[in-house]
């Protein structure tokens, strides 16, 4: 697989532009007509709020492709429609991958206890025997992961989503040394943010066959998603980041 590209150019008020604790970039003054005009990612939200406006966009996105539509084509898929910093895009993406992984365990407990019929794609049955329901997500990140790296290899262009993958699994697994070897001051947030928000359209897509009574359509998976991984969590892990 492609190694990762190196150092950005983006406006960095912190350690590095992953860190979350850096100071917001500053509003700039109005113009002479009273308009605002701020630098592209430059608005910093909460990590709640980072998590919505990634569910958002991903789920534009999502209903884009399903209507036989290209993606970006309104304003609530683009990134640039919003400003938000990388490091917000990146905290939502990883809250909103995570949370839609955990949330399997949720939905294969329940129908086990109630007896209910649900998916089960032909490799979790095979890589899954005597696996808990608490260790689905894990399982299925691994094997998401292990399938975009194969990707990846055939198709250099795809590495950034590979890389994101790599990184979703760090988070759940609460990887930091993993995480920190992926995610950290020398790679560029321009490719490697856009690839870790292709990963959840990946994700949205395995977990549309998991659990269900019949399998649903991704988009169905991003409206059920909830805020069940803070963003704090991937707060954490880029604390831990060394700057090199």
């Amino acid at each position: 697989m492609a190694g990762l590209p190196m150092k950005s150019q983006v406006t960095v008020t912190g350690r590095w532009w992953g860190d979350p604790d850096a100071a917001p970039i500053p509003e700039p003054e109005p113009d002479a007509d009273g308009a605002v005009h701020r630098q592209p990612f430059s608005v910093t939200v909460g990590w709640q709020e980072a998590w919505n406006l990634s569910r958002r966009v991903l789920l534009a996105d999502a209903e884009a492709v399903e209507a036989g539509r290209s993606v970006k084509d309104t304003p609530e898929s683009d990134w640039l429609s919003y400003g938000v910093t990388f490091v917000c895009q990146l905290v939502g993406s990883l809250s909103l991958a995570c949370g839609m992984l955990t949330d399997i365990t949720g939905r294969v407990q329940q129908a086990i206890s109630t007896e209910q019929p649900v998916l089960i794609p032909d490799w979790l049955a095979e890589q899954g025997a005597g696996v808990s329901s608490a260790e689905l997500p894990s399982l299925a990140a691994s094997y998401l992961a292990q399938r975009m790296v194969q990707d990846a290899e055939d198709h250099e262009e795809i590495a950034s989503r590979a890389y994101g993958m790599l990184a979703i699994r760090a988070a759940l697994v609460g990887d930091a040394r993993e995480f920190g070897e992926i995610v950290n001051d020398q790679v560029e947030p321009e490719w490697f943010v856009p690839g870790i928000q292709d990963a959840c359209i990946g994700v949205s897509v395995l977990c549309a066959g998991i659990g269900w009574g019949e399998e649903l359509a991704p988009s169905k998976v991003l409206e059920a998603a909830t805020y069940n991984w803070p963003g704090d969590r991937a707060v954490e892990l880029l604390r831990g980041v060394e700057v090199h």
